[in-house]
């Protein structure tokens, strides 16, 4: 994994524009948990055990904060 200076594991930042809140969330409430390469023969399954923990919590706050004003 990428490390900065002083050996710390550091990674990219990401921000949602407000507007795609509501498209991540239907995708998130849609995903198997397993994504493909593009040839199909690369499989990558994903678990973390707080998404399926928190999950309807998760989906209604990006929900709400995708459709609340500016």
């Amino acid at each position: 994994m990428k490390r900065n200076a002083e050996r710390k594991v550091v990674g990219d930042l990401l921000e949602f524009d407000k507007s795609k809140l509501l498209e991540f969330a239907d995708w998130l409430e849609g995903f198997s948990g397993q994504l493909s390469g593009k040839s199909g023969q690369r499989i990558a399954r994903i678990e973390v055990p707080a998404m399926k923990t928190y999950l309807r919590e998760t989906l209604e706050a990006l929900r709400d904060l995708g459709s609340s004003s500016p």
